[in-house]
């Protein structure tokens, strides 16, 4: 596994901060962005970016979920950033259809 983003991905990553920059994001939430895309380009950077496919958005967060043991919301904030950035950066849509329905987890309350 490749730890490092590649000059270009870097550049791509550099563009996307700058863009959320501009649309007055707080600077944690960029910082959580950067870092879920910059984790995502590194885990494909097999591929090249342009060729990234819904598919391998799918595999992806699938692998993510199951080897990391992700909450809710941080798989919510996971599809949200790659989405934006594919938007942003790429000029790229995707329709994540399977994004509209993450399940919310429900958890019991504790009795003292």
């Amino acid at each position: 596994m490749n730890f490092v983003l590649t000059p270009k991905n870097l550049s791509y990553l550099n563009i996307f901060a700058e863009v959320l920059k501009i649309r007055n994001y707080s600077q944690k939430t960029i910082k959580t962005y950067k870092n879920y895309v910059a984790a995502f380009l590194r885990d494909l950077s097999d591929f090249e970016i342009k060729e990234i496919s819904e598919d391998k958005i799918r595999s992806y967060l699938s692998q993510r979920i199951e080897n990391d043991r992700l909450s809710v919301s941080a798989v919510k904030h996971i599809v949200f950033s790659i989405k934006l950035f594919f938007q942003v950066v790429l000029k790229r849509n995707f329709y994540f259809d399977f994004a509209k329905h993450i399940r919310k987890e429900y958890k019991l309350p504790t009795a003292l």
